[in-house]
């Protein structure tokens, strides 16, 4: 639920538990520990640099991505304990659901036909670095919401 603060602005809550912050927390450090370790032992620094200009890309997409959809998720809680016509927006609650399902298809079997078009390195540092940056993001999310 949106509280106000004392300087007018709206103060969004963290919607998830705490256990979600912690596993995302232990996911990125241990993610972040083997690929370091992988990438200096295995490769080159090129694609250690690669990982971690990738890893902070995606940290800031899913960071600001993330607290969009927060901030739009209140909302309609607000907007829906206020009795605002639903029977406009059903049709188009079902057309999202079945985006959200292709888009989710499509994103579980990237990574299998990637392997097909990329080298094992850039496969590595692109899949890594992308579990990496979106468990950053969440514990930044929790920060960020904290704080403010």
């Amino acid at each position: 639920m949106n509280i106000i603060n004392n300087s007018g602005k709206k103060k969004v809550s963290y919607p998830f538990s705490n256990g979600r912050v912690y596993f995302n927390a232990v996911t990125m450090f241990v993610v972040l520990l083997v690929s370091v370790s992988l990438l200096l032992d295995y490769s080159t620094f090129t694609s250690l640099l690669c990982y971690l200009a990738f890893s902070a890309i995606v940290t800031f997409v899913s960071f600001k991505l993330k607290l969009h959809l927060l901030f739009k998720m209140q909302r309609n809680e607000v907007e829906a304990e206020g009795g605002l016509d639903k029977g406009k927006t059903e049709g188009f609650e079902k057309w999202k659901v079945i985006l959200v399902a292709i888009g989710l298809g499509l994103f579980l079997l990237f990574p299998i036909i990637s392997t097909i078009f990329l080298d094992p390195t850039s496969w590595f540092v692109g899949f890594s670095s992308f579990v990496t940056g979106t468990s950053i993001s969440e514990v930044v999310l929790y920060f960020y919401i904290r704080r403010s």
